[in-house]
């Protein structure tokens, strides 16, 4: 195993004893840790495939232990669809235990609603699966329950049949509060889903059924991202699972988890400068040089944001900085299914409370930008249907990108991405958000202002895209 296992386990497979019956409790597969608190485990048990969820023999261990023993309990007595229970109890070590059955052939429903179908086949299993999750998550309210993290990994998908999982976030609606906890629970559920598959929270709305109106579930849809997305933009700046933070005086460096000794890429954040002076350059402006840069087989791309003077250094110690904006920016995007080179590192030196010179390091994007695209395939309508959905993307969002000129929007006739994101920027309010998304609109028609024809495309495929909104102000309050 390639790390210590929790609750005594350390290697596998294990044989564990339970408190009642002779058979062994055999562990195989760790499935999932959280360190110090339980750990999720397939094995045999008589030699039947089950889970086993193991909870540290602590009291932080036992009130969890409890929890989920009340939540996988209430669905089973709600005879709601979720594998059966085995055992609940200790172990013989002292450990808490739930085994449940295994599902077999099971999915995850991240991998079937999370991505974009990429045909008309895996579109309509999309629909389905929403449908058949709608009435699931409304079957569970009608129960008297909710599940408080109702996320897309809670749910499993087997043989036409969603299964409830996670007893543990399962709990009673509230007397005097039940419509309302219901309605969050499903904007919960719905901001899961990428802005891009408007047609699967649809779906799933219609398997739910029609107790809330459209506006309603928007604005619960929106407190769910933005209480998510806040969530989420903390941890890209410290030390998590998927981030490792490193902070001394005069340094910050924050890189991905996976390139933590990683020997090549470390040099590379030793040496900055002399990567961008031996890469191919970018760009060589007063504010920002970008460079790419080969290593081994990877393509990189580093930025390097200059500091032009000192009263430019002081304007700084009022906001963050615009390698930190563009940081989170990116995985501002891509956790709402919106497509951008993905972000590795971010390295800033201070001096004191002055910031100094910072840089960033992507992915490099080797998609054509737009415009060539379109010089090369003038008789497709592919680019103007993507670039509508961007746009309307954006907007669901309560987005705005700032800088939409052909250089920063890269297209293959399917995949679509967006750089420069150092100008992209949230807004609170609708009527703020419709003229920045007018201003996206109106620079985006510009790179084609010598082609007329082209322009009158555009702008019908982003008025279509724009009409069809179900939410058109995105994260907006007012």
């Amino acid at each position: 195993m390639s790390k210590a296992a929790p609750c005594g386990v350390d290697s596998l497979p294990t044989e564990c004893r339970l408190t009642t019956g002779d058979q062994p409790l055999v562990l195989t597969r760790l499935l999932r840790e959280l360190p110090g608190r339980r750990s999720t485990y397939s094995g045999l048990l008589a030699d039947q495939p089950i889970v086993i969820k193991l909870f540290v023999d602590s009291a932080a261990g036992k009130r969890d232990f409890r929890r989920e023993r009340h939540g996988v309990t209430a669905l089973a007595a709600a005879q709601l669809p979720t594998p059966s229970v085995v055992y609940l109890d200790r172990m013989q070590t002292g450990e808490w235990c739930v085994v449940t059955t295994f599902l077999p052939a099971c999915v995850d429903l991240v991998k079937l609603l999370g991505v974009d179908a990429l045909s008309q086949e895996a579109e309509a299993e999309q629909a389905r699966v929403g449908f058949a999750l709608g009435g699931c998550l409304r079957q569970l309210h009608d129960s008297g329950l909710i599940h408080k993290d109702a996320h897309l990994g809670n749910f499993l998908y087997q043989d036409e049949q969603i299964w409830l999982i996670d007893g543990a976030e399962v709990q009673a609606l509230g007397r005097f509060r039940g419509d309302s906890q219901k309605l969050a629970n499903l904007g919960l559920l719905l901001a899961q889903i990428p802005v891009s598959a408007g047609k699967i929270a649809e779906q799933i709305v219609n398997g739910y059924g029609h107790q809330f109106s459209a506006e309603q579930i928007s604005r619960a849809i929106n407190r769910s991202r933005r209480r998510r997305e806040g969530r989420y933009l903390k941890k890209t700046l410290r030390t998590c699972s998927e981030f490792v933070a490193k902070k001394v005086p005069g340094h910050v460096c924050i890189m991905r988890r996976e390139l933590v000794g990683d020997e090549p890429f470390e040099a590379l954040l030793a040496d900055l400068d002399g990567a961008i002076s031996n890469g191919e350059s970018l760009k060589r402006g007063n504010t920002a040089t970008l460079a790419k840069v080969t290593l081994g087989n990877r393509l990189l791309v580093v930025k390097r944001y200059n500091v032009k003077s000192w009263q430019h250094r002081l304007r700084l110690l009022l906001r963050v900085s615009r390698a930190v904006r563009s940081w989170q920016n990116g995985y501002r995007l891509r956790m709402w299914g919106l497509q951008t080179p993905l972000p590795l590192a971010l390295v800033e030196h201070k001096s004191g409370l002055l910031s100094g010179t910072a840089y960033l390091i992507c992915e490099y994007s080797a998609l054509t930008d737009c415009k060539a695209y379109w010089q090369c395939h003038q008789d497709s309508g592919l680019l103007a249907q993507a670039l509508a959905q961007m746009i309307a993307g954006l907007q669901v969002l309560g987005l705005s990108h700032g800088d939409m000129k052909v250089d920063n929007i890269k297209f293959n006739g399917e995949r679509l991405e967006l750089l420069d994101l150092d100008s992209l920027q949230r807004w609170n309010s609708r009527s703020r958000l419709l003229r920045a998304i007018a201003q996206d609109v109106e620079r985006l028609l510009r790179n084609w202002a010598d082609t007329p024809a082209y322009v009158a495309q555009l702008q019908v495929d982003i008025g279509l895209a724009l009409g069809q909104l179900k939410q058109p102000s995105g994260f907006t309050q007012r």
